[in-house]
């Protein structure tokens, strides 16, 4: 039933997260909510008219895009997958633009230069409860493209601390505007696939002590909510490592 819900939320929201950046030089020609899509009778379909055409893609801007693949209509697939890095693997494996993006070796930066325009705290002046939800998704999918340890591997350490300290304040904000444990949980995410692809050494001690921590990054199912905590505080003595 919570997996359903999931879903279903972000079916409902994800044609209006569409609403484009003037920056982007091509747009998805369908998109949910339009009646062309409502014919659409199957995913394959769907997924092949969202497609973008091989001559458009060298084409775009890395910022580009990452602006696409934000607002890519079927994104919110990903939540039909009990384990939700699957989930987010075959959307990737679905979408060119996916696979163009994580070509770039610009693409972390990129993305964390959107990362750092988004301030979960400003949910509480959207109007609608549609807009609340929308602007949660937002920072949701931005996290969880910034939690690939790909694209954390080709960060430079000043952008590792960077995304680290936006996580920190992110964590924190979304914790006092009453964001759900699943708004919640790519933020603690990043942190965690941080610190395990820099090795850090308190993380991978403690790893070894505690099977739930590895388990969330694996599976992004987040047993013991007390492993947050000691998320947070390991990224502080991080960061305070790399000063």
């Amino acid at each position: 039933m919570f997996k359903f819900l999931i879903g279903s939320m972000f079916l409902i929201t994800c044609s209006n997260l569409n609403a484009q950046d003037l920056s982007i030089k091509w747009d998805f020609p369908l998109k949910p909510g339009m009646e062309e899509w409502k014919k659409l009778t199957s995913h394959k379909a769907m997924v092949d008219v969202c497609q973008i055409p091989e001559n458009v893609l060298p084409a775009l801007s890395t910022d580009e895009l990452v602006n696409l693949c934000l607002n890519y209509p079927l994104f919110f697939t990903m939540t039909a997958f009990n384990n939700l890095q699957d989930g987010y693997n075959q959307v990737c494996s679905e979408f060119n633009g996916f696979q163009e993006l994580y070509r770039r070796a610009d693409a972390g930066k990129a993305v964390l230069k959107v990362y750092c325009t988004v301030e979960p705290k400003l949910v509480k002046i959207k109007k609608t409860l549609l807009e609340k939800g929308l602007y949660k998704q937002k920072i949701f999918f931005i996290e969880f493209i910034l939690s690939q340890p790909s694209i954390i591997n080709n960060l430079a350490i000043s952008d590792i601390k960077l995304l680290l300290s936006e996580a920190l304040v992110k964590l924190d904000e979304k914790a006092r505007n009453n964001y759900s444990s699943f708004s919640i949980l790519p933020t603690p995410l990043v942190m965690c696939r941080v610190l395990e692809t820099k090795k850090f050494s308190k993380y991978e001690i403690l790893s070894h002590q505690i099977g739930s921590i590895p388990d969330f990054s694996r599976t992004v199912m987040l047993i013991d909510e007390g492993i947050i905590e000691q998320l947070r505080s390991m990224t502080v003595d991080y960061l305070n490592s790399v000063n």
